[in-house]
């Protein structure tokens, strides 16, 4: 049951049209809302001190000043419809951490870059299309989702954000990355599956930090040599693309420790491989893979090897027992 001092609230602001229950709470002093919650999102600061407020007045907490508010530093609007990016939250100066993910939002604002103590933002699952130059002035972003939206250019704006550690571009329609990324010299993870993208540029090969790379998905049909000289890379995933082989010096890294190529079309797996001495997972099912690949493999034990149907029966009348590492794969 509601208490009256919520209606009275609902009732002074008139820029609300919907309130289901919103749920706002400063744990953690964080701004959160509940996900499926239908309603039209603030437009003024003092519409967001309301909501607070009488939020913290059905739970018996005190409430706070437009100052305690101004001063949050976490909001999380995740799954509530928003058609447009809340242009009030540039008030909140202080905020770091930004949630809108799961929404409808098409169009960044070029607000966006008065946030400039944003430390990680969250907008995947949106109609993103691109994003404003403005975004170069998010220097301080470390974290940065924007999977699962409708962008089509890898903006080099992303890359003017030294301290980005981690990229999520995933599920966009993406066919090229810019030179410009060789700038984001932080990175440690990048995300890009399910993209359209050819080739990857010999600029990211420059990112000394870069230890995950996920591009599978893709239309890759050849890599540059020089991903063996990337001193932390030790996931690299580009399984679902269209590759025939590999450069050679991947087959001799000493670093790399998960390997996904299952969905290609690669068919010879070249002696060098036993001597990878960090790999421990290796995806190749759904690829071509001749005998005496086959028989390489089987040289040298994985933590786990990968294999299709297929493939999984050569080994098997090979061998009377068929070591638990060898796992095979349906999809």
């Amino acid at each position: 049951m509601v208490s009256k001092l919520f209606y009275k609230a609902i009732q002074t602001n008139v820029l609300w049209e919907h309130y289901l229950k919103m749920d706002f709470s400063d744990n953690g002093n964080m701004l959160i809302s509940s996900p499926y919650k239908k309603y039209k999102i603030c437009k003024q600061i003092n519409d967001v001190n309301v909501v607070v407020n009488v939020n913290r007045a059905l739970s018996g907490e005190p409430s706070l000043s437009i100052d305690d508010v101004l001063t949050y530093n976490s909001l999380a609007w995740k799954a509530c419809q928003l058609t447009t990016f809340p242009v009030v939250i540039m008030e909140l100066t202080n905020l770091s951490n930004v949630n809108l993910s799961y929404n409808m939002i098409e169009i960044i604002p070029r607000e966006i870059g008065l946030m400039t103590n944003l430390k990680a933002l969250f907008i995947q699952c949106n109609n993103i299309k691109t994003l404003p130059n403005e975004f170069q002035l998010l220097t301080q972003l470390e974290h940065l989702d924007i999977s699962s939206n409708n962008l089509t250019t890898f903006h080099s704006c992303i890359c003017m954000s030294p301290n980005l550690r981690y990229l999520n571009l995933s599920s966009n329609s993406i066919k090229t990355i810019p030179p410009a990324i060789g700038k984001l010299t932080d990175l440690r993870t990048l995300r890009m599956n399910d993209n359209q993208l050819k080739t990857i540029p010999r600029e990211l090969y420059s990112l000394s930090r870069l230890s995950e790379i996920h591009m599978s998905g893709n239309k890759i049909d050849t890599l540059p040599c020089g991903l063996a000289l990337m001193p932390a890379l030790g996931c690299l995933y580009l399984g679902r693309n269209m590759l025939h082989s590999l450069p050679m010096d991947i087959w001799t890294s000493h670093e790399i420790y998960q390997l996904d190529l299952g969905d290609n079309w690669i068919e010879d797996i070249p002696e060098n491989i036993v001597g990878m001495g960090s790999l421990q997972l290796l995806t190749l099912n759904k690829n071509p893979l001749t005998e005496a690949s086959l028989k390489i493999l089987l040289r040298r034990p994985f933590g786990r090897l990968c294999l299709d149907k297929e493939q999984y029966k050569f080994v098997a009348k090979r061998l009377k027992n068929v070591p638990k590492y060898i796992k095979k794969i349906y999809r």
